[in-house]
């Protein structure tokens, strides 16, 4: 049993638990990766633990690891600019992956050179903490974890 999948309760003793994909600044992913396990959430993107400067290789992590995530979760603080995290947010909008936005930076406010509307998508939330967005995804989604532990 991996961490990816299970955790403490279900019926046999095990739980799921939802992989979540982080995004935010590469100077807080380590200790921002703890507080999202805290929260409940398995942390499903392998960047965190990368070394060194972004590579194509560390791109095609990153697209393989949103195919395995049931969500993506962007933790973001005023003064972020975010490049790298706008594109993560497509990816995961692209596979039908909700995306939950904890906090606010000027890069997701609409401003004369863009809109932002994709903070519009159904798909995108606003919640205040990580712990919000695991009981939004819960009450939300729940035939996610459903269509991938019974299948």
């Amino acid at each position: 049993m991996s961490e990816r999948s299970w955790g403490p309760g279900l019926t046999d003793g095990r739980a799921w638990r939802p992989i979540a994909y982080l995004a935010t600044k590469v100077p807080r992913c380590k200790a921002t990766a703890q507080r999202l396990r805290e929260a409940g959430f398995v942390v499903g993107s392998s960047w965190v633990n990368w070394d060194g400067e972004p590579t194509a290789q560390l791109w095609s992590t990153i697209v393989s690891d949103m195919r395995g995530v049931d969500c993506l979760v962007l933790d973001v603080q005023e003064g972020d600019v975010l490049r790298g995290c706008l594109v993560e947010i497509g990816l995961a909008l692209a596979g039908s992956r909700p995306v939950y936005v904890v906090g606010d930076c000027e890069s997701l406010r609409a401003d004369g050179a863009s809109d932002s509307s994709f903070m519009m998508h159904p798909l995108v939330h606003r919640v205040r903490n990580f712990a919000d967005a695991m009981r939004h995804f819960n009450e939300k989604y729940p035939y996610v974890w459903r269509a991938r532990v019974f299948s």
